[in-house]
């Protein structure tokens, strides 16, 4: 068989690139488009990287507070104009930036018109058809769930985004079940090894820490990567998010609009867009009763004494794998009033997560000097003054006496009165 004989009879398709004793063909744009849709694969080519248009589309589900503090962070409000054809729905809005290597990135970003996955695969759609970025990253804030010791502020990339509510409802006698039928997008494998490289105490997290103007949680922020459902509803519900963890127990996150992003950006012409999620954790996903990972002792405790749960909150991160002290401040005139508190709370904290109010000297003392409650002359000397209180060593730690944590007999009034900050 003469093979260049029967390429020949495929002008179409085929074009010769050399001539000689071993003639080089390739495939014309048809004939590429002819394999694509014999093979399924994208088969991306130099020339449509070329095709793109745009560095960035950024999508946001809401123009304040999420759209705003793009505009905030990107040069401010008048670095950016407003563009776009006023046949489409969605406002456009475009900037340009200098990266560190002095190329200029362009991006264009936009809000969805509504919350949710619709409205979210909708506008990412009409985004990338009309400016073809190369990457669409979603921005916004959402609900993070309390494993991993995630704190407000923390990011959260989804990988991969599912929609939770993809399945189907069958009857099984007389009980009424959802059997789940998701179909989980991921990142680009290349997009996911260049976050890696966040994780931990990236100082990125410092530097955003350090231009924040508002109030500050108590540790450098993180990266977190994992599951994140999205839904178009409001999740506020501990059961549904435990069923859904049952399915996906490493969830990072729940929100509306992540999944129809991705699910736009995965079925774009090519070439297709790379796309990412970052949330930021504003608020923390219904996570079962009020004593969610509070020690049995300690369930008792509070019981007894009349506390709940949704009170201690403010003080202490419930619900997480560690349950750690995260109060905006703590009371106290002078350092030594206030390093008293702080080790009765992380007594509080070590009893309930464990049932035992015991805690590790180097911890304490950490939060001593973030807490502005270390007195480096009179540590010592203030340690063995709370001798009544405190017990342990620096070796073997400390135990905060369990008469400062005093059950209520019948009759008698709370007794909680010992820890005024509860």
């Amino acid at each position: 068989m003469n093979v260049n004989s029967s390429l020949r009879a495929y002008t179409g398709y085929v074009e010769p690139v050399a001539t000689g004793s071993s003639r080089l063909w390739s495939l014309t744009s048809k004939g590429l488009d002819r394999l694509r849709n014999l093979s399924g694969l994208s088969l991306a080519t130099a020339s449509d990287a070329q095709a793109f248009e745009t560095d960035i589309g950024i999508i946001c589900a809401l123009d304040h507070p999420e759209l705003a503090a793009v505009f905030t962070a990107c040069g401010g409000l008048n670095a950016w104009k407003e563009i776009g054809n006023a046949r489409f729905a969605h406002v456009y809005h475009e900037t340009e930036f200098p990266t560190k290597a002095g190329r200029q990135l362009k991006v264009i970003a936009t809000t969805s018109t509504s919350m949710g996955l619709t409205a979210a695969a909708i506008a990412t759609t009409q985004l990338v058809l009309q400016f073809r970025p190369r990457i669409v990253a979603m921005i916004g804030i959402a609900a993070g769930t309390r494993s991993g010791n995630k704190q407000f502020g923390d990011v959260l990339v989804a990988d991969p985004s599912v929609d939770y509510n993809s399945g189907k409802v069958a009857m099984a006698g007389d009980i009424r079940a959802f059997l789940p039928d998701p179909y989980p997008i991921g990142l680009n494998p290349r997009l996911r090894s260049v976050l890696h490289k966040y994780h931990s105490n990236h100082p990125i997290f410092a530097c955003i820490r350090k231009r924040w103007g508002g109030s500050l949680p108590k540790d450098l922020n993180h990266l977190h990567v994992g599951p994140l459902g999205a839904a178009d509803q409001v999740i506020d519900d501990a059961t549904s998010i435990e069923e859904f963890q049952k399915n996906w127990r490493k969830l990072i996150c729940v929100e509306m609009e992540t999944y129809g992003v991705y699910r736009a950006c995965d079925e774009a012409p090519e070439p297709k867009p790379r796309f990412v999620s970052f949330k930021s954790v504003c608020d923390f996903a219904a996570s079962g009763d009020e004593f969610a990972g509070i020690s049995a002792v300690a369930q008792r405790w509070l019981q007894r004494n009349d506390l709940r749960g949704n009170q201690l909150t403010t003080i202490f991160s419930l619900g997480g794998e560690e349950i750690d002290l995260v109060a905006n401040k703590v009371p106290g005139k002078s350092s030594r009033a206030r390093m008293r508190n702080l080790f009765l709370l992380k007594g509080v904290a070590a009893y309930l997560g464990g049932g035992a109010a015991r805690f590790a000297h180097d911890k304490v003392k950490e939060t001593c000097v973030h807490y502005d409650a270390y007195d480096v002359a009179n540590f010592s000397k203030n340690l063995k003054d709370f001798a009544a209180e405190v017990s342990g060593s620096k070796e073997s730690g400390r135990d905060l006496y369990r008469h400062l944590l005093p059950p209520r007999l019948p009759g008698e009034a709370a007794q909680g009165g010992q820890l005024p900050f509860l």
